[in-house]
Formats: C-alpha cells, structure tokens, sequence
C-alpha cells in the first residue's frame, strides 16, 4: 500500500491518487518548489511495481531498492549522493506472551523527502505518526529530518515497556525462587537470556546509528534537528543499560537457583544418610542374632544345647541382650 502526505506550509495534501503521487514525488524530488515543502510517502508491504516507481521518482540506487526488499537482522545506515537509507527496528511484545518482534522499518531521508518502507504493521510507530500528520501538518512542515527523529523517537519510546513487562516476570521468578518453587524457574531464566541476547543485538547496531545522527555526519540532518537525536541518543544509551542490568539480573537469578538445588541436594543427601545410618544399625543388630540363630537353625546330632532344658530361653535371652546393648552402645555415641 502507498500512501503519501504532502506538507506546504501549513497546507497538507493526503491521499492522492497514484498519478497525484507521482506528481507529489516529483515535486519534492527536483528540487522543491517552494523551501517548505515537505513529503512523506509511505509503503507499507509495498508491491514490486509500487517500490519501483518510487525508486525511479528519487534515483534510489539498486542495492537501497535490495535493501527495502530483503530483510535485514540488525540495523545500519547507508549514505548515497541524494539520501541516506537508515534501517531501523522497532519492538513489541506478542499478545499473551514475554517474545518479542522486532519489526523493521527502512527510512530514505532526502533534502525535503522521508520515504518509509515497511512490511509489517507498525500501528505504534508508523501509523501514530501518521495520524500526528494528518491532524497537525506543522509536524511534517518542520522537516522531513524532524519527522524521521519522530519515527526513531516512537520506535526506541516501544523498549521500556518490553523491559517493564520483562522486570516484572523476573521479579515473580525472585519469588518463586526465595519460596522453593523452582520447577519451571531454569526454563524461565534461560528463556529470558535468550531474549535479553536478542534484544541487545538489535539495539546496540541502533545506538551506534543514532550517535552518528546525533553528530551531524549527515547532510540531511539539520543543525537544529541534531540536538534532537542527541536526546533520542541517550534515550537508546539509557535502554541499553537497562538490557545490561537485566542481563546481571538474570545471571544472579541462575546462581540462586543452583544455590536453592544445592540446598535441595544437601537436605536429600542428609536425609539419605540419616535412613542408611538406621539401616546400618539394624543390620549391625541383627548380624549377630542372625548368626546364632543359623548356628542353632542346623539341627545337627551331638549338639548339647538342644537338649537341654533351658537351651531356648537362654538362646533368647542372650539375643536380646546383644540387641540391647548394641542398642545402649549406639544410644550413647549419638548415632539414635
């Protein structure tokens, strides 16, 4: 889908049919009319036939045209004689759960012109500056570099709330963790990691962009509009913190958790210890009376004591007494 506003002043035009747009284009393109005039052409999942003609109105080089088209993991900024294509992410969680998508969005910023170029719906970036537009024009008749500082500015404004979403769900692991109930806290910890890792790798590419952008290096930025990207800079530096402080979070997360199934360990390993030192007391008590009674048990002819009279109860009653003074020996070294 392409869609476009055209900024004069205070005038704005929006809209505009396909041959308007190409009218629009050509407008700002070579060179503007009038100093004021500003335009913003969004494609939103754009068709072939819709990003070249837009790459034929603005001279786009081919590799921006393979950019635009292909999908680009981490964020950069390219230079080219009339733009600079900047390639940028923005975050949010998936409903329901802690992932996150990173959505990209691919800015061409010409002397009077932002191209935008997205194949995903960015209703909290792109769609929120475009109803800004479309209900105050001044926002996009101060620049098309004020109005790419407003698409960077909502974009890094999605992190903190993916990393308050996160900071809870790690405090709710601390509990579960202070409380013993760690069966799902590894599956937990290493899942967030992974994300934290992802989650740096996308920003940190953005940050080193927007301290480019922050100095100046660039043409198409205004000296008035660079001390705006200094603030979006800090911004990002500040998210970039926050992601290193959870990254130390959940490492410290880890060790409680071995720590609590240490603790585990060692009171099952006392437990067991406890109940084989029983174990062995029974063996030991009953070894000897197991050896009289298998010595007796033999019943072979010549033996005296079975026809004796008191021969039982005096086998008996030695058994019990080497029961019982094992039983006394153990109750007085502690080990019952």
């Amino acid at each position: 889908m392409l869609r476009t506003f055209v900024a004069r002043g205070g005038d704005l035009q929006g809209d505009l049919t396909v041959e308007q747009v190409r009218e629009a284009i050509a407008v700002t393109a070579i060179p503007p009319a009038k100093k004021d005039a500003v335009a913003w052409i969004d494609l939103a999942d754009p068709t072939p036939e819709e990003l070249s003609r837009v790459a034929a109105a603005f001279n786009f080089h081919p590799v921006l045209v393979e950019d635009c088209q292909a999908d680009i993991d981490f964020a950069k900024i390219d230079s080219y004689e009339e733009h600079i294509l900047v390639v940028f992410h923005s975050m949010r969680l998936v409903d329901g759960s802690e992932e996150f998508v990173a959505p990209e969005i691919d800015m061409i910023l010409g002397k009077s012109y932002l191209i935008t170029v997205h194949r995903d719906p960015m209703p909290r970036t792109v769609d929120a500056n475009w109803f800004r537009v479309a209900t105050d024009p001044k926002s996009l008749s101060r620049g098309a570099d004020y109005m790419m500082h407003a698409l960077l500015d909502t974009a890094v404004s999605n992190y903190p709330p993916v990393l308050e979403s996160w900071e809870d769900m790690l405090e709710q692991v601390e509990v579960d963790i202070f409380n013993g109930e760690v069966e799902e806290s590894p599956e937990q910890i290493s899942a967030q990691k992974r994300r934290l890792y992802t989650f740096r790798r996308k920003i940190s590419p953005q940050r080193d962009i927007l301290l480019r952008l922050s100095r100046g290096e660039y043409a198409f930025v205004s000296k008035k509009a660079v001390i705006y990207y200094r603030d979006l800079y800090d911004d990002s530096f500040r998210t970039y913190q926050l992601v290193e402080e959870q990254l130390a979070r959940t490492n410290s997360l880890f060790e409680g958790y071995l720590t609590v199934m240490n603790n585990r360990m060692a009171e099952i390993n006392n437990r067991t210890n406890h109940v084989m030192q029983r174990l062995t007391i029974v063996n030991i008590i009953f070894l000897p009376l197991m050896f009289i009674a298998s010595v007796y048990g033999m019943n072979f002819r010549g033996m005296p004591e079975l026809e004796w009279e008191y021969g039982y109860p005096v086998v008996i009653g030695f058994m019990v007494f080497i029961a019982a003074g094992f039983l006394l020996f153990f109750k007085r070294r502690g080990w019952l």
